[in-house]
């Protein structure tokens, strides 16, 4: 029985990476309660490689319907098992799994923990494909800190692995997240070559979430470029692919960074439309990462239209969300939008609260705002400061750089809090 579900698990994982990812989602869900009892059933029955099969399986229907800490729950229970430290391939993909719903809590030092455990284990096992995708693991983390060098050599290796081994379609995902690491870098032209390799894979393989991938990534490029124009035919094109295969984790993605270039572009009403409709797919497969997302978008677009109590509703609609997650890292970003919001509210001694709650809870949890955050952050910082006399700036901005997370979350979100 327990093997039959892992079958079923297994299948319905694989099919997520082709045009039946509907229908595999679907058969996921209906399974759910079934395969957690079988999973449990596994872990109770001391049945290791069976757990650890089903919790790789599980993983990515996991993060993506926002069930990050249930996965955690169930990595930690097969913690438990015997002989966790004798290496196989199952329990190599688990902790990969476990990796990633950690990364996805914003838990990066935990997360980066597993892939470097589940690499270790892939090289005592000499097994070059899982190595390959520990190293690519291990880079998302290194690119979230913004360890810029040290993911561009990990996804140098995984992608000379997949290269030796013919893994294409593993290779067109690695390349792709290659050139989001360059992209970052500064080198949108080297950056471009890496996407285009990658989707010229996808292409002849059919692999079209894939193809819909890439060209969300190269479309961010060139927003990089302010190339909106550019951009948005990209992200058109992506939204377009993803249509095509009801892929919907990927299809909310394409219509909220469409709705970015909408908003960049002063086409507001066009924005609030898109996220709309990302919001309410979002809602629909249970992706509360996304939604997350989209409050805050949500949020700047009422504080740009002058309704700044809609916009602290929504900003601590996602805050409360990350929370719950366990999403700390985003927590915090959530947290910085207060900050903006708090100046153009003209509460500045609140603001250089929050500032110095973001600086030190950033320091705190290990990354860093992205570079747009970080912007805004130093604009609102400064603007704060220029109406507070500097003794009581420094100190308010050293009460704020003494708050718990939780307090500097209640903080957040206390309604027009003073300072």
């Amino acid at each position: 029985n327990a093997r039959y579900f892992l079958r079923l698990a297994e299948d319905a994982d694989r099919r997520l990476d082709t045009p039946e990812q509907p229908a595999a989602l679907a058969s996921l869900d209906a399974e759910h309660p079934d395969l957690v009892a079988a999973l449990e059933r596994a872990i109770d029955a001391g049945a290791a490689d069976l757990a650890h099969g089903l919790l790789a399986a599980l993983g990515r229907t996991w993060r993506w319907r926002g069930r990050v800490r249930e996965g955690l729950h169930w990595a930690e229970r097969a913690a438990t098992l015997p002989n966790v430290d004798v290496p196989s391939r199952a329990r190599i993909r688990a902790r990969l799994a476990e990796g990633l719903l950690r990364e996805k809590a914003g838990d990066y030092s935990a997360a980066d923990r597993a892939f470097e455990e589940a690499l270790c284990n892939a090289e005592r096992m000499n097994d070059p494909g899982l190595q390959a995708a520990a190293r690519t693991d291990r880079a998302t983390v290194a690119w979230r800190r913004g360890d810029l060098a040290t993911a561009r050599e990990l996804l140098d290796a995984a992608v000379a692995t997949y290269r030796e081994l013919g893994a294409e379609a593993r290779l067109a995902g690695t390349l792709g997240n290659l050139g989001n690491v360059i992209r970052d870098g500064g080198d949108p032209a080297a950056a471009h070559a890496r996407f285009d390799e990658a989707l010229a894979i996808a292409e002849r393989l059919g692999h079209v979430w894939e193809m819909a991938n890439v060209r969300n990534n190269k479309a961010i490029a060139y927003a990089y470029q302010d190339d909106l124009e550019a951009a948005r035919r990209e992200f058109e094109l992506a939204l377009e692919l993803q249509r095509g295969i009801d892929g919907r984790p990927g299809l909310s993605m394409a219509l909220t960074n469409l709705g970015n270039v909408h908003l960049d572009t002063g086409d507001h009403d066009r924005a609030r439309a898109l996220y709309t409709e990302a919001l309410s797919l979002c809602e629909e497969i249970g992706d509360r990462d996304g939604a997350a997302h989209l409050f805050v978008n949500l949020g700047i677009l009422a504080q740009w239209g002058g309704d700044p109590d809609r916009a602290h509703e929504l900003y601590g609609r996602s805050l409360r969300t990350r929370r719950e997650m366990g999403a700390r890292a985003l927590a915090v970003q959530s947290v910085s939008c207060f900050l903006d919001l708090a100046v153009a509210r003209g509460a500045h001694e609140r603001a250089l609260v929050l500032a110095g709650a973001v600086r030190a809870l950033t320091d705190t949890v290990g990354v860093p705002l992205t570079a747009r955050q970080q912007h805004v952050f130093d604009e609102a910082l400064a603007a704060a400061r220029g109406k507070v006399p500097n003794v009581r700036a420094a100190d308010l901005e050293r009460r704020g750089a003494g708050l718990s997370e939780r307090e500097a979350i209640s903080f957040a979100l206390a309604e027009r809090a003073s300072a």
